[in-house]
């Protein structure tokens, strides 16, 4: 019709404005759809795994953002738990992963197997220690995060040790060392040690097999003497150290193999 010149040409370029307009008016709507849906979308949280909620720490009306330090709820997943042990130092390197556990829980009056799955590379300094993650199945979900367990790891590599009670172990100035009872005379020797639980130790060096530990005894003991034991085997002249005669108690060092608890 303009080609004709049926309508004016102002009255084209205006249609063609308002055309214009229509369209970016358009657009902007479906943007902001969009923009909706994404907003709509932020209110659905999805987890990355399945659980069960364990704890709401959110309050109702606290307005949420990724900043917020404390999390809208914790979420759970028991499927599978995990157990971190502390195993001896001198232990650790006999622990392989996929090696199998066998785990008594008390409070439950059963035995549970799992296996390794992550042996750490770090030992810690003060404990000598180094902690090996252990994966239990957990179909029925009667474990629960934070149960006591005695574990044992059954398929370590097995090796023997000579153990003592920790009580036994003295530290002077050169170093740890015990006592010994020596054909009923007290014989100091420096040893080295490793822990392997809360009241034993194992011995790595300074003691053989058979050596008579004296793991307790009143008074101050001294090379050379003598004393008797419990047993009362040890000859009668105690007069040198007669506190420490009374209440010696020699233990044979025990050569016993464990595996790695």
């Amino acid at each position: 019709l303009a080609a004709k010149g049926a309508v004016a040409q102002a009255d084209v370029d205006r249609l063609a404005q308002q055309r214009a307009a229509a369209l970016a008016s358009a657009e902007a709507a479906a943007a902001a759809s969009r923009a909706a849906k994404v907003g709509v979308s932020l209110f659905n949280l999805r987890a990355p795994f399945a659980g069960v909620i364990e704890s709401v720490p959110g309050e109702i009306g606290e307005v949420a953002n990724p900043m917020m330090a404390t999390p809208l709820v914790r979420l759970i997943d028991i499927s599978q738990v995990e157990a971190k042990l502390p195993v001896p130092e001198a232990r650790i390197a006999d622990v392989v992963r996929g090696a199998e556990v066998s785990a008594r829980v008390r409070s439950l009056d059963q035995t549970i197997k799992g296996e390794v799955a992550y042996v750490a590379h770090e030992i810690d300094p003060q404990t000598h220690t180094g902690l090996v993650t252990v994966r239990f199945p957990n179909p029925d979900q009667a474990l629960r995060a934070g149960l006591f367990i005695e574990a044992t790891i059954t398929g370590a590599k097995h090796h023997e040790g000579i153990t003592v009670p920790v009580g036994a172990v003295y530290r002077g100035d050169t170093g740890l060392y015990v006592w010994l009872d020596a054909s009923g005379a007290a014989k100091q020797r420096a040893v080295t040690t490793s822990p392997v639980s809360t009241d034993r130790v194992e011995v790595t060096r300074g003691l053989e097999h058979g050596d008579q530990v004296i793991v307790s005894a009143q008074g101050v003991l001294r090379d050379g003497a003598r004393v008797t034991t419990a047993r009362g085997e040890a000859p009668a002249a105690a007069e040198e150290a007669p506190a420490a005669a009374e209440a010696a108690k020699p233990a044979s060092a025990e050569r016993q193999p464990e595996a790695a608890r």
